[in-house]
């Protein structure tokens, strides 16, 4: 066991694990309900993070990229969410699956923040599984802020601390956070823990350095770290990869190690609040 007494999770899934040239990549959506499916079973109440409606709306219409045109990336966006909703409840079978989008003003009050708390506690309270994305239908921030990688990093991140989750977990296409960019360099070494803001994960974290400057991982180290050091001991925040089944239930469940683990302890939460880092 991870030694975690909240069994309030949430996990983000990327549309890099997601979705393929050949549309939705069912066998990982397969996985990932079975690994919710586990964590349920033993006590845990979670919700997902969801990304890949765009790429699958522009599956649906026929397109072989992603359009520029803000507009037409909210659209399709929309037409994805109704696919990508539906795949989802045929492997939840009947385990219900209730849909939340948001925008950025769901986290801008305490009010709106208690709001998505008491819809993912009644959504716990039926026995079913909240699934949320940012609704791109009706607002483009979170296009906008694929560019700048932050996307649904930031919602999971908000989701996480609206209902006071005690682990975050952010699936992508590696390991974990790595020495360098791993896709590039075969002798990038995986950074399994992450204690403090060292100068070289401050590094990734700002985007100064090459090693991890693209692919969102800047964004990843920035929301775990931010997770966790706001209640330090309470929480533990993980990045790991998508294409791996059973990562998290052997994490939770089975006392195993994999990717990329954060967690902050009071004294060190009060050093770098000394220096001056936190969130922006």
């Amino acid at each position: 066991m991870n030694g975690n007494k909240n069994k309030r999770i949430v996990l983000k899934f990327g549309s890099e694990g997601l979705t393929d040239p050949g549309g939705v990549n069912e066998d990982v959506i397969s996985h990932i309900v079975e690994d919710v499916k586990n964590l349920s079973q033993n006590g845990y109440r979670v919700a997902i993070v969801t990304s890949g409606a765009l790429s699958i709306g522009a599956e649906i219409v026929g397109l072989w990229g992603i359009p520029s045109d803000q507009v037409k990336r909210r659209v399709l966006s929309g037409v994805g969410q109704c696919k990508l909703m539906n795949i989802y409840q045929k492997h939840f079978g009947n385990t219900l699956v209730i849909q939340g989008l948001v925008t950025e003003d769901n986290f801008k009050t305490a009010k709106a923040m208690a709001d998505i708390r008491d819809s993912v506690f009644e959504t716990w309270s039926m026995g079913a599984i909240p699934i949320f994305n940012y609704n791109d239908f009706v607002a483009s921030e979170e296009l906008e802020a694929e560019e700048k990688l932050n996307g649904n990093d930031h919602t999971a991140y908000m989701i996480a601390e609206a209902i006071d989750a005690g682990t975050l977990a952010l699936f992508t296409n590696v390991d974990g956070l790595h020495t360098d960019n791993p896709n590039g360099n075969p002798d990038a070494k995986l950074i399994p823990y992450v204690r403090e803001l060292s100068d070289e994960i401050r590094c990734i974290a700002t985007g100064d350095c090459s090693a991890v400057g693209t692919g969102g991982m800047v964004t990843k180290v920035r929301y775990c770290w931010d997770f966790v050091s706001a209640k330090p001991g309470e929480r533990k925040a993980y990045v790991l990869n998508i294409n791996k089944p059973g990562l998290i239930t052997g994490l939770l469940l089975n006392g195993a190690h994999y990717g990329t683990e954060f967690y902050c302890q009071e004294e060190v939460n009060l050093i770098e609040k000394a220096i001056g880092y936190g969130r922006e």
